[in-house]
């Protein structure tokens, strides 16, 4: 009898999921921001993640599996001598999960680094004059430090409206701006604050183009400001203001349950978006985003519009005055 007590002890510690079977000491992350081109207008964006994990359990740890919530393109998964690692990936919903399997079992209180290279260009967006990056991240409750780092490209700066939320520090390394955040005990935060997203907007200043395409660009330029002032003056104004309300609303739903301000994000992000769109993103079932529409409705967060057998949702004006 004591022999299959022991026997039954030894499944259930032995059958403790992975993400409960270690610690993250650190989790780093940088993402360097590059221009090309002949006006240095083609960016592109390249994340570096470095996590240091610690086998926090007795029994050995085989493979290491964690979300990364953005876009991932060309992922290599290296060691901490820059030996590739082999890793498979599933998707869940927004974030991809990257399973690395260690080539060596990692025994009780061992520690290693994992690094995670990989293209994030997919989350850059241009708006006029005017780039648009930005990332999300999910940070767990075994993680003990995390820092983030964005380079801006040579010959750019932060817009006007900066970086949201604003970063601990900017600094430069004599040709980029550095943006950096860092939380030292994430852990300690609400499950809420625990999906960190940073947007970071920047524009250009300068550059040395060719002087005679410059100055046809600048004819053009005079030509279309004068036909279009109105027009560019007026999208300039709707962008600041969707801008502004997205900032205003983001600080004021950590009242919502997670899914409702997943799918109000959503929405925000893009106001008049298909119910059926909202479901493909998500990939919540029909009748979960059904009822969690009617709830927002219910609140007067938004509204639905019928177009033929679809149904747009759009924000309402008084989520737009909050």
């Amino acid at each position: 009898m004591r022999n299959e007590i022991l026997l039954l002890l030894f499944v259930l510690l032995v059958s403790i999921p992975v993400a409960s079977s270690q610690e993250i000491e650190s989790y780093k992350t940088k993402i360097e921001l590059s221009a090309s081109g002949f006006l240095m207008n083609t960016l592109k964006a390249e994340e570096e993640i470095s996590m240091t994990i610690n086998n926090t359990h007795f029994v050995p740890l085989k493979e290491f599996s964690y979300p990364i919530s953005d876009k991932i393109e060309n992922l290599i998964v290296l060691d901490a001598h820059g030996v590739p690692l082999a890793f498979s990936t599933s998707k869940t919903g927004k974030r991809t999960y990257v399973t690395v399997y260690f080539p060596k079992p990692l025994s009780s209180g061992e520690s290693t680094t994992i690094i995670y290279k990989f293209s994030c260009s997919s989350q850059l967006r241009k708006s006029g004059e005017m780039f648009i990056f930005s990332t999300r991240h999910s940070i767990l409750a075994n993680v003990k430090k995390y820092e983030l780092k964005i380079f801006l490209p040579e010959g750019y700066v932060l817009a006007e409206l900066g970086a949201y939320p604003g970063a601990s520090k900017i600094s430069s390394d004599g040709k980029r701006v550095i943006l950096e955040w860092s939380i030292s005990e994430p852990y300690k935060l609400p499950d809420q604050f625990r999906k960190f997203e940073v947007m970071v907007l920047f524009t250009k200043v300068g550059g040395k183009p060719a002087i005679l395409p410059f100055f046809i660009l600048f004819f053009f330029s005079l030509v279309l400001g004068a036909l279009f002032h109105e027009k560019i003056k007026k999208v300039k104004d709707v962008f600041l203001s969707y801008f502004d309300i997205k900032r205003r609303i983001y600080g004021k739903i950590e009242v919502l349950k997670e899914d409702e301000q997943e799918i109000l994000r959503i929405i925000v992000e893009n106001d008049g978006i298909d119910q059926r769109e909202i479901q493909r993103i998500t990939g919540f079932s029909k009748a979960k985003v059904s009822k969690i529409l009617s709830e927002l409705e219910k609140r007067g967060m938004i509204r639905k519009e019928p177009v033929g057998r679809k149904n747009k949702i759009y924000l309402t004006d008084k989520v737009k005055r909050i």
